[in-house]
């Protein structure tokens, strides 16, 4: 199998990033059906989720790999706020699982990170 990719190819990576782009730009963020406060959460955030999703590229990418605890707390970002974003990343690719470490609790946790060809 060739590394390269001839230009069909990136012509549909190409049109495939920019719906993906498009896609998160218009985004309604979910919410549970017969939860009037989870509908107002995601009304408030739908704004700010592209915003809170670039903070948790952008430390991974400057910080390296981490758990979801260890960029809550470097973000001063609630769980609830932080693993969504940090799913929506891992879902276009932007961010994927480096490893697992154990944490003081004895349990261990999975490594988030960006992968190389991201991180440039």
């Amino acid at each position: 199998m060739t590394d390269q990719w001839d230009q069909a190819t990136w012509d549909q990576f190409e049109i495939d990033r920019a719906k993906e782009h498009q896609r998160f730009q218009n985004e309604q963020l979910p919410f549970i059906q017969h939860s009037e406060s989870s509908r107002l959460a995601a009304r408030q955030l739908t704004g700010k989720a592209k915003s809170l999703r670039q903070q948790v590229f952008d430390f991974l990418k400057a910080s390296g790999p981490a758990t979801d605890k260890q960029i809550q707390e470097a973000l001063s970002m609630e769980g609830s706020t932080q693993r969504p974003r940090r799913i929506e990343l891992v879902e276009r690719g932007l961010v994927v699982q480096m490893g697992k470490v154990m944490q003081p609790n004895g349990r261990v946790a999975v490594a988030w990170g960006v992968p190389p060809d991201e991180a440039a």
